[in-house]
């Protein structure tokens, strides 16, 4: 295998895990477990984020069905001269079962890898989802974040009142919780 240096990968995981232009970003409270809305994206921007970082000629996917359950998705992408493949699964979905299967693999898949994970934090009960400019620095492209991770975890462990700087379950001061996001956004 060729050797890919440090930043080049680094490189790569940036360009893979950038947020989305917060227009594309689709909403929905059906299904899942969370009475809340949640944040999500067709599958075919998740091609089109593979596509343009990695090349067309360099990720492939392929689907397995299980029987009366749904899909898994094995994506690969070929980083330096070896192909690296992460897997995820989706039950069938209510409205086309089967492409609804392929397109929810895909995506949990992609974020295996990095792509639209950062959907998962996003709580639009935080801010106005129709207001870009209230939106979390972490969740917004290009943002040059490079634990955006980090700072979403906090925000969100947070708001259960666990202490971020010390990882205790007793509440924390908003004051406390704001240095550690500063402190993680100088990392």
């Amino acid at each position: 295998m060729a050797k890919v240096n440090k930043d080049s990968h680094k490189a790569l995981y940036n360009a893979l895990w950038n947020p989305f232009d917060p227009q594309k970003i689709k909403w929905t409270n059906k299904g899942g477990k969370s009475p809340n809305d949640l944040a999500y994206v067709d599958a075919r921007i998740i091609m089109k984020r593979l596509d343009d970082v990695v090349g067309i000629a360099n990720w492939k996917d392929e689907y397995v069905h299980i029987e009366g359950q749904g899909m898994i998705c094995r994506l690969s992408v070929k980083i330096g001269d070896e192909w690296i493949t992460k897997s995820d699964g989706a039950s069938y979905t209510k409205i086309e079962p089967v492409k609804g299967a392929v397109s929810d693999s895909l995506k949990r898949a992609a974020a295996k890898f990095g792509i639209g994970r950062y959907l998962y934090y996003l709580d639009p009960r935080k801010f106005n989802r129709n207001n870009i400019a209230q939106w979390p620095t972490w969740a917004k492209p290009d943002n040059n974040l490079e634990n955006w991770e980090d700072i979403a975890e906090m925000e969100a462990e947070a708001d259960m009142g666990i202490d971020t700087e010390n990882n205790e379950n007793e509440l924390s001061t908003p004051q406390r919780v704001q240095d550690s996001i500063v402190k993680a956004n100088k990392k």
